[in-house]
């Protein structure tokens, strides 16, 4: 069937000549012919047999039965999830829907989301199970499965991993798999040097947090595709590194069993440049009880030129909206992204389309709001003054972000984390 079918309109008048006009007229949407595609290329990637969605859209019969959900979240904005300000930068992993694409769930459900003929669907997308990126040339696994109860609260659990490669690896993209997505919040993995077989202590005064606030070398969240490197580009895993497993474990009212794996992708050689993540976080703020509209700064200052590649916040449950300035040392400042409605449920690394230039002297503020009331449905306890701390019920401020420096001679900087 053709996506459009075009009539013409002619009309004549004695003496006037004869016109004519085309006018483009729409055919009915259907599942197969349209839809489908709209599902496959913006939803399937959470939301199917293996994904992190809680249930597929595989299917006609499995779209056609949550037509209702569809309509609510699309035409409220809530999925696919994507919460950058569109005025505010562009980003090269936007999964906002396209306003055609927007238009054409909408017009389907309203017209009775009809099935249409299966010879128009597209080829079936088949996902890898396993891995996203590809077969990794090596995996490392957490040491035990771990197992989490079905209620309660887990402690962070922070598990190391000693690495046998005999020399430096250069690392292109990396891929981290938990064996049960339900159960796994997120995964922060973390370099400790050779030798090192514990938790390194916090510095006199500085907030118990062992490791994650201040950049590292790897992230899953829930749809979350890997880690992956511009052309060019990698980290580096030292040799006989530990990798600190961050795990953060939330309890869904069934037992279950994980035991993460983490997958990487090596370079044949030192790249061209080097990929550092690091922060502007801030561990010392106080959130009132009951305030529904309470923010929070931590500011990075580049002492070294560089370029930004990635911007990725970090809040808790009353985490309200997120943003990140560039400040120039005349004192003016840009808003490279905004997030004014923040999701903890959906952490996202915001790539930016174009990676921004720095130099020394330049400052990234990074700044969190919180609703700490009652109108937030999410927030555990609006009675509660609310400060820095591991858990859900407790909060952050960091705002993560990948970028290549330069060393003062104008080549790329020989670390990572």
């Amino acid at each position: 069937m053709n996506r459009w079918a075009i009539g013409t309109l002619a009309a004549g008048m004695a003496g006037a000549g004869i016109f004519a006009t085309a006018l483009a007229i729409r055919d009915p949407i259907t599942y197969h012919d349209e839809v489908s595609r709209v599902i496959q290329n913006n939803c399937q990637v959470c939301h199917r047999e293996g994904g992190v969605g809680p249930f597929p859209f595989q299917t006609y019969q499995d779209v056609y039965a949550r037509r209702g959900m569809i309509e609510y979240v699309v035409q409220n904005r809530i999925m696919p999830p994507w919460f950058a300000d569109p005025d505010i930068g562009n980003f090269a992993n936007d999964r906002s829907l396209a306003p055609e694409d927007r238009e054409i769930l909408l017009q389907w459900i309203a017209n009775g989301a009809p099935e249409g003929d299966a010879a128009d669907a597209p080829e079936r997308r088949n996902w890898m199970p396993g891995w996203s990126l590809g077969e990794p040339d090596a995996t490392v696994m957490i040491p035990e499965p771990f197992a989490v109860p079905a209620e309660g609260v887990v402690d962070y659990q922070y598990l190391y991993v000693k690495t046998d490669f005999p020399e430096d690896k250069w690392i292109t993209a990396m891929e981290i798999q938990p064996t049960d997505l339900s159960i796994v919040h997120h995964v922060l993995v973390l370099i400790e040097p050779p030798g090192a077989k514990s938790p390194r202590d916090a510095a006199p005064g500085e907030p118990v947090f062992r490791g994650g606030i201040d950049g590292y070398f790897g992230v899953w969240v829930p749809g979350f595709q890997g880690n992956v490197y511009p052309s060019g580009s990698a980290k580096l895993l030292p040799a006989g590194s530990w990798l600190k497993f961050q795990m953060h474990y939330t309890p869904n009212g069934v037992e279950g069993i994980d035991q993460t794996v983490l997958g990487f992708h090596f370079a044949d050689g030192p790249p061209e440049r080097v990929v550092e993540t690091s922060s502007a976080f801030n561990a010392r703020f106080e959130i009132p009880a009951r305030n529904p509209d309470f923010s929070a700064a931590g500011e990075y200052t580049f002492e070294r030129s560089g370029t930004l590649l990635t911007l990725f916040p970090h809040l808790h449950l009353r985490g309200k909206r997120f943003r990140f300035d560039l400040i120039y040392p005349d004192g003016q400042e840009t808003p490279i992204l905004n997030v004014p409605r923040y999701d903890f449920n959906w952490q996202l690394n915001y790539q930016l389309d174009e990676p921004i230039r720095v130099e020394p002297g330049m400052i990234l503020r990074a700044t969190g709001t919180w609703d700490n009331s009652h109108n937030n449905p999410f927030n555990p306890d609006p009675t509660a003054v609310v400060h820095f701390g591991e858990q859900t019920f407790e909060e952050m401020m960091i705002g993560y972000f990948d970028w290549i420096p330069e060393t003062r001679d104008g080549g790329v900087a020989a670390g990572s984390r």
